[in-house]
């Protein structure tokens, strides 16, 4: 029997500033990725309390009222959310990536945005999916971020 599945994987993207999130967003659209957006950690705790779910969230740190830090630590606890939070931000001096990991953030990814760098974060989660050219037909197995395709 064959099906065919409409599979988009949802991202969300967390930072105050608007044109900030613009421009993720636009990096973001080549992946065919279910894009999210809001500008501060209270709207993200907010959106995942509830019942929205992501598959992949970039959470900026520089932000009024709840740091992103703050932000992530809040987002670990509820429900014990597993997934994966990307740091984005402008502190891109030597030994902030290694600040963010330790903090718990799985990936760091600093800004502006680089293409490739984030070219590799989105693949590292999704390293089963060819995001050049999805077929029409689509299986899904498993976990959200793995497919067969045939």
């Amino acid at each position: 029997m064959n099906m065919k599945i409409i599979f988009q994987l949802k991202v969300l993207v967390v930072d105050d500033n608007k044109l900030n999130l613009k421009v993720a967003s636009k990096l973001l659209e080549k992946y065919n990725l279910n894009i999210d957006t809001c500008e501060t950690g209270i709207d993200a705790i907010s959106k995942i309390s509830n019942n929205n779910s992501y598959d992949l969230i970039f959470l900026d740190d520089m932000m009024p009222k709840m740091s992103g830090v703050e932000t992530f630590k809040r987002l670990r606890k509820i429900n014990r959310i597993t997934t994966p939070i990307v740091a984005l931000t402008a502190n891109a001096i030597t030994g902030e990536k290694e600040k963010y990991l330790e903090i718990g953030f799985d990936d760091y990814l600093a800004k502006p945005i680089n293409k490739e760098k984030l070219d590799k974060i989105v693949k590292k989660y999704y390293k089963y999916v060819n995001f050049e050219k999805l077929p029409e037909e689509v299986y899904e197995v498993g976990a959200k971020s793995e497919l067969i395709i045939k």
